[in-house]
Formats: C-alpha cells, sequence, structure tokens
C-alpha cells in the first residue's frame, strides 16, 4: 500500500473509448480484482446512466462486461417500477464472506417538473440501497 506506484496513461478499456467510463468502486476476492463502475456499454440506458462489471486477475489487465451490471429501473416492493433519471457512484456492501449484498447508487427520480427545466426539481436525489439478487 504504500508504493512506489507509477502513473499509466493508458486507457484500461480501448474497445470502450467511445463510451464515458467513471466512479468506480474496486474490490479484490480470490478470482482477482473488481470493479463496478458507471457507463453504459450496452447504450440502451441513455449516456452514462447504467453500471457495468470489469474484473481483472492481475489489477493491471482489465476486461469490461460487454452487458450492463445495473440499470436505471428499479422494482419497489409495494410500488409500480422506478425509473430513474439519473444512477452513479456505484458502491457493494458486502457479508462475512466477501459475498456482496447490497448496491449502493446515488440516484435521481425523474420529475414532472424537471421536464419543465425547474432546476430544483432536477436536483433532488438520494442514495437508493438495493439487495443484489444471488445468480
Amino acid at each position: 500500500w504504500e508504493g512506489p506506484y507509477a502513473w499509466d496513461r493508458r486507457n484500461l478499456f480501448p474497445d470502450y473509448a467511445h463510451i464515458h467510463i467513471e466512479d468506480a468502486f474496486l474490490w479484490r476476492n480470490g478470482r482477482g480484482y473488481h470493479g463496478l463502475v458507471h457507463a453504459d456499454v450496452e447504450r440502451t440506458e441513455g449516456p452514462g446512466i447504467a453500471g457495468v462489471h470489469a474484473w481483472s486477475r492481475d489489477g493491471i489487465h482489465w476486461s469490461l462486461s460487454r452487458t450492463n451490471a445495473f440499470g436505471r429501473m428499479v422494482r419497489v416492493r409495494g410500488r409500480a417500477p422506478w425509473r430513474l433519471e439519473r444512477r452513479e457512484r456505484p458502491k457493494l456492501l458486502f457479508d462475512e464472506s466477501g459475498r456482496p449484498t447490497h448496491l449502493i447508487t446515488s440516484v435521481q427520480r425523474r420529475s414532472k417538473l424537471c421536464e419543465k427545466k425547474s432546476c430544483e426539481a432536477c436536483d433532488r436525489t438520494f442514495t437508493l440501497v438495493q439487495p443484489v439478487g444471488v445468480v
């Protein structure tokens, strides 16, 4: 953890140079390094709305999922599904064994006032904690 470190400006994901990737959350387990990033590799959710899983065995050579790890449609118990306007800054909560249990994201719900371009209505964000399903 103390280094020394060297700055490497190479693009980790050259196949996705046309997509804005940000807000990486990194962790390590027995299979290597992993990350969740704010991006939309499928280009289905709009520019930079969804999240993607990245992985690496050595922390240097990375691969990026070709499908989204999460999108902006959220099912809420007892309510109609929410179509979020934005969903960013992904983080994971893990159990004692190191398995992810919850996805934590910063979200913004679509507002009718937002359609009228009211800045106050468009800036209402909150933190969403969502259980992670087992695959």
